[in-house]
Protein backbone atom coordinates (compact mmCIF):
# COMPACT_ATOMS: atom_id res chain seq x y z
CA UNK A 1 0.00 0.00 0.00
CA UNK A 2 2.89 2.27 1.19
CA UNK A 3 5.16 1.36 -1.85
CA UNK A 4 5.36 4.75 -2.98
CA UNK A 5 6.69 5.99 -0.04
CA UNK A 6 9.67 2.88 0.46
CA UNK A 7 10.78 2.92 -3.51
CA UNK A 8 9.78 6.17 -4.33
CA UNK A 9 10.24 6.88 -8.39
CA UNK A 10 13.10 9.07 -8.73
CA UNK A 11 11.28 10.69 -12.04
CA UNK A 12 8.03 11.79 -9.70
CA UNK A 13 10.09 13.08 -6.76
CA UNK A 14 12.70 15.25 -9.11
CA UNK A 15 8.98 16.45 -10.68
CA UNK A 16 6.80 17.18 -7.92
CA UNK A 17 10.06 18.81 -5.78
CA UNK A 18 10.76 21.03 -8.97
CA UNK A 19 6.78 21.84 -9.49
CA UNK A 20 6.37 22.47 -5.70
CA UNK A 21 9.24 24.87 -5.33
CA UNK A 22 6.60 28.03 -7.05
CA UNK A 23 3.81 27.92 -4.93
CA UNK A 24 5.70 27.66 -2.05
CA UNK A 25 8.12 30.48 -2.61
CA UNK A 26 5.27 32.52 -3.88
CA UNK A 27 3.04 31.21 -0.45
CA UNK A 28 5.87 32.23 1.74
CA UNK A 29 6.39 34.69 0.29
CA UNK A 30 2.57 36.32 0.16
CA UNK A 31 2.62 36.06 4.27
CA UNK A 32 6.42 37.30 4.74
CA UNK A 33 7.67 38.97 1.99
CA UNK A 34 11.57 38.96 3.89
CA UNK A 35 11.38 35.76 3.72
CA UNK A 36 10.82 34.99 -0.20
CA UNK A 37 14.78 34.99 -0.25
CA UNK A 38 15.21 31.83 1.90
CA UNK A 39 12.39 30.19 0.91
CA UNK A 40 13.57 30.14 -2.99
CA UNK A 41 16.83 29.45 -1.93
CA UNK A 42 15.79 26.54 0.15
CA UNK A 43 13.30 25.20 -2.55
CA UNK A 44 15.87 25.40 -5.27
CA UNK A 45 18.08 23.72 -3.15
CA UNK A 46 15.89 20.67 -2.81
CA UNK A 47 14.93 20.63 -6.26
CA UNK A 48 19.20 19.89 -6.79
CA UNK A 49 19.11 17.33 -3.94
CA UNK A 50 16.22 16.02 -5.70
CA UNK A 51 18.37 15.27 -9.18
CA UNK A 52 21.89 14.44 -7.11
CA UNK A 53 19.79 11.91 -5.41
CA UNK A 54 18.04 10.39 -8.82
CA UNK A 55 21.84 9.58 -9.79
CA UNK A 56 22.15 7.13 -7.20
CA UNK A 57 18.20 6.27 -8.06
CA UNK A 58 18.74 5.22 -11.66
CA UNK A 59 16.37 5.51 -14.52
CA UNK A 60 13.09 6.01 -13.79
CA UNK A 61 9.53 6.69 -15.73
CA UNK A 62 6.24 7.98 -15.14
CA UNK A 63 3.98 7.18 -17.92
CA UNK A 64 -0.29 7.80 -17.28
CA UNK A 65 -2.97 7.87 -19.57
CA UNK A 66 -3.88 11.70 -20.16
CA UNK A 67 -6.70 11.63 -22.74
CA UNK A 68 -6.96 7.90 -23.34
CA UNK A 69 -9.58 8.24 -26.30
CA UNK A 70 -7.07 10.84 -28.45
CA UNK A 71 -4.01 7.54 -27.52
CA UNK A 72 -2.41 11.26 -25.25
CA UNK A 73 -0.28 10.24 -22.01
CA UNK A 74 1.69 11.59 -19.87
CA UNK A 75 5.26 10.38 -20.31
CA UNK A 76 7.92 12.03 -18.55
CA UNK A 77 11.72 9.93 -18.47
CA UNK A 78 14.33 10.75 -15.89
CA UNK A 79 17.30 9.01 -18.20
CA UNK A 80 21.26 10.61 -18.28
CA UNK A 81 20.20 13.44 -20.51
CA UNK A 82 17.23 14.30 -18.31
CA UNK A 83 19.48 13.76 -15.57
CA UNK A 84 22.19 16.31 -16.34
CA UNK A 85 19.97 19.48 -18.22
CA UNK A 86 17.67 19.09 -15.05
CA UNK A 87 21.20 19.41 -13.01
CA UNK A 88 22.29 21.98 -14.84
CA UNK A 89 18.50 24.10 -14.63
CA UNK A 90 18.62 23.85 -11.01
CA UNK A 91 22.38 24.46 -10.18
CA UNK A 92 22.24 27.64 -12.25
CA UNK A 93 18.89 28.68 -10.51
CA UNK A 94 20.61 27.76 -6.86
CA UNK A 95 23.55 30.23 -7.91
CA UNK A 96 20.79 32.21 -9.08
CA UNK A 97 18.78 32.10 -5.94
CA UNK A 98 21.43 32.91 -4.10
CA UNK A 99 22.89 35.61 -5.76
CA UNK A 100 19.75 37.04 -6.12
CA UNK A 101 19.04 36.84 -1.68
CA UNK A 102 21.90 39.51 -1.47
CA UNK A 103 21.25 41.32 -4.64
CA UNK A 104 17.23 42.34 -4.88
CA UNK A 105 16.61 43.55 -1.23
CA UNK A 106 19.37 46.48 -1.55
CA UNK A 107 18.08 47.17 -5.29
CA UNK A 108 14.79 47.35 -4.42
CA UNK A 109 15.90 49.73 -1.57
CA UNK A 110 18.17 52.00 -3.44
CA UNK A 111 15.05 52.37 -5.74
CA UNK A 112 12.63 52.91 -3.69
CA UNK A 113 10.35 50.04 -4.59
CA UNK A 114 9.04 47.90 -1.99
CA UNK A 115 9.95 44.68 -0.78
CA UNK A 116 7.06 42.79 -1.80
CA UNK A 117 8.48 42.71 -5.47
CA UNK A 118 11.20 40.19 -4.74
CA UNK A 119 7.77 37.38 -4.24
CA UNK A 120 6.97 38.22 -8.55
CA UNK A 121 10.87 38.03 -9.02
CA UNK A 122 11.76 34.32 -7.01
CA UNK A 123 8.17 33.39 -8.26
CA UNK A 124 9.08 33.71 -11.92
CA UNK A 125 12.20 31.97 -10.93
CA UNK A 126 10.83 29.20 -9.38
CA UNK A 127 8.44 29.02 -12.74
CA UNK A 128 11.02 29.04 -15.10
CA UNK A 129 13.48 26.74 -12.83
CA UNK A 130 10.06 24.18 -12.95
CA UNK A 131 9.52 24.09 -16.54
CA UNK A 132 13.22 23.50 -17.63
CA UNK A 133 13.19 20.58 -15.39
CA UNK A 134 9.62 19.33 -16.67
CA UNK A 135 10.95 20.40 -20.36
CA UNK A 136 14.02 18.30 -20.48
CA UNK A 137 11.80 14.80 -18.94
CA UNK A 138 8.66 15.19 -21.10
CA UNK A 139 8.71 12.43 -23.70
CA UNK A 140 6.13 13.97 -25.77
CA UNK A 141 5.90 16.92 -28.36
CA UNK A 142 2.40 18.22 -27.14
CA UNK A 143 4.29 18.38 -23.33
CA UNK A 144 6.99 20.26 -24.44
CA UNK A 145 3.97 23.14 -24.68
Amino acid sequence: MLDWLTNPNPAAVVLVVALAATPVTVAVGAARPAWTARAGVIMTALSLAAVLWSFAAGDARIDLPWAPTWNLRLSFALDGQARLYALLATGVGLAVAIYASAYLPLHLHHQDRPLGEIVRFYGFLMLFMSAMVGLVMAQDLILLF
